[in-house]
């Protein structure tokens, strides 16, 4: 049971591992995010009906999908926060392309061209003609806080939360490798307006 003074996200410790938890208590401290995503649009980026979309997907019923919807769209309040932390994702190619449904893809693709013009948020495509990356595979959430760097890294069926500075380092260098391997900014956001013109 959470009381008053527990923070927003303790209202889903039913069912959020701890390590989830803890991410969501780094984000509302952060200076910087940088997250790459080879399969979905990053959590902070999507809408709330692809969102839904996915949760469906996975299994989840109505009321599950609907606590996740509310969580995801609460966890996006830290963009809006004074000052909002820098936000950096990196995002496959293929996870535009892949669309729970046609018209909820279309309402992302266009949400996600409009965060691209936010001065504040930096949105890099992975393209699907480009050389492999190496050794970056699994999702990750490196964010940067006054109180030290952590890392969330999600595999097939785990996820942790790493605090180790080998391990932060570790994923701070694909997130380096990423960046060479991305369109620019500009590109990239011209790509998703394609996409979002042509249906996804």
């Amino acid at each position: 049971m959470t009381t008053v003074t527990d923070p927003w996200w303790a209202d889903y410790a039913d069912i959020l591992p701890a390590d989830m938890l803890d991410m969501i208590a780094a984000e509302d401290t952060a200076t910087r995010i940088t997250t790459w995503e080879p399969h979905l649009i990053p959590g902070l980026l999507q809408t709330d009906g692809y969102a839904r979309a996915v949760m469906t997907a996975a299994g989840a019923d109505s009321a599950l999908t609907d606590r996740g919807a509310l969580l995801r769209a609460t966890r996006q309040r830290v963009l809006r926060r004074t000052p909002p932390p820098r936000l950096v994702a990196y995002i496959d190619e293929a996870a535009l392309r892949r669309a729970p449904d046609g018209q909820v893809m279309l309402g992302q693709l266009g949400w996600l061209g409009v965060l691209a013009e936010d001065p504040g948020i930096t949105v890099r495509v992975l393209p699907l003609d480009g050389p492999p990356v190496p050794r970056v595979t699994n999702s990750f959430h490196l964010i940067d806080r006054p109180a030290g760097p952590v890392v969330y890294v999600e595999d097939a069926g785990s996820a942790n939360l790493r605090t180790a500075a080998t391990a932060v380092e570790a994923y701070r260098a694909a997130a380096a490798r990423l960046d060479e391997a991305c369109l620019p900014a500009r590109e990239s956001a011209g790509l998703i307006l394609r996409l979002a013109t042509a249906g996804g």
